[in-house]
């Protein structure tokens, strides 16, 4: 297999800095996982309030969602009838990329400039998931306190828009930890030249970014396509963690934290955490009783990441516990 220049510089970087690697991978799902609740769905709305007398684009939106939805939830039906928990998400990997496609076809997001999307995290008032900030606490502290234990962060998105998390992360959660956060995103269907990866950026404050992103005309508005669709689909984002432990050679432990089905390939591939706030309504666990997948509840003492089984938090208390049990032990 030949390599491109910027997997065979990673390789380099990889074997000389060995030493500096972080401990502990943790891979995030970024929308009602790290954010309380859903930013993405709030993107269509900047284009509507901008064009307000465009009844049309407001129906398009209307039609796209309704279908979208009836696909999905054909889909969830479909998967009562099915033996096969992979061939349950690629129907709805489908309904996912129908979504997208739609959106883009039909324009919906165009004319919504970065400021927009920079500021939709003050205009919606989004905010940080309940006790995530634990979790910043903790990857700052072991950062600081204990360098044979540091973590890196990698976000892995299905958000539309690459500045709502860039604005979220540097308005909401840099003033948290209190340091300059340097956030790097990867494009892995882009044929970069330069490393996008060394093992001397890989731990907190950096933060990587798999996600999609709008494409931006000579206005610095949006033309209603995708800059790239990297992360849509639940297998795109399995592809997406593979790519990261790829490019660095993993050899530190790794845990996917995620609340949707989209999230649930990256959870099974690492043996990770679903988030299911106590307040939210979800199939997941329906559907991996139906299928014979095993999850136990999270139990902050017997946490492990080499177990073989993914686990489901209700608070990030508990999952910011577990984890720092599992550095410590």
């Amino acid at each position: 297999m030949m390599l491109s220049r910027q997997e065979q510089q990673s390789m380099k970087n990889t074997s000389n800095n060995a030493s500096g690697r972080a401990s502990l991978r943790i891979f995030m799902d970024f929308d009602a996982t790290l954010t309380r609740k859903d930013t993405c769905t709030l993107i269509p709305q900047l284009a509507i309030a901008k064009h307000a007398s465009n009844i049309e684009l407001l129906q398009s939106w209307k039609n796209i969602s309704s279908s979208f939805m009836e696909k999905y939830e054909k889909s969830l039906n479909d998967g009562k009838h099915l033996n096969n928990f992979s061939q349950f998400l690629d129907g709805l990997d489908r309904a996912e990329l129908f979504g997208v496609t739609g959106v883009e076809n039909q324009q919906v997001l165009k004319g919504i400039s970065k400021d927009d999307l920079k500021s939709l995290i003050f205009k919606f008032n989004s905010e940080l998931a309940v006790n995530c900030e634990t979790m910043f606490d903790l990857i700052c502290n072991i950062g600081e306190n204990c360098k044979n234990n540091r973590i890196e962060l990698c976000i892995l998105s299905s958000n539309w828009s690459l500045d709502v998390i860039e604005s979220f992360l540097i308005e909401k959660v840099q003033p948290l930890v209190n340091k300059k956060l340097r956030l790097r995103p990867i494009n892995r269907l882009a044929s970069n030249e330069e490393p996008v990866w060394s093992t001397e950026h890989s731990c907190f404050p950096n933060i990587y970014i798999y996600s999609n992103d709008l494409r931006f005309d000579e206005n610095n508005l949006t033309d209603g396509t995708f800059l790239t669709k990297q992360c849509v689909t639940s297998m795109d984002k399995l592809m997406s963690l593979r790519h990261h432990l790829f490019l660095s050679r993993d050899t530190s432990r790794s845990v996917y934290i995620g609340d949707s089905f989209n999230d649930m390939r990256c959870i099974l591939e690492t043996n990770g955490v679903f988030y299911f706030p106590p307040e939210r309504h979800h199939h997941i666990l329906e559907y991996c009783s139906k299928f014979g997948i095993p999850v136990q509840i999270l139990q902050e003492n017997n946490f492990r990441i080499s177990s073989q089984t993914p686990t489901v938090a209700h608070d990030w208390k508990e999952i910011t516990k577990a984890i720092e049990n599992e550095l410590m032990n």
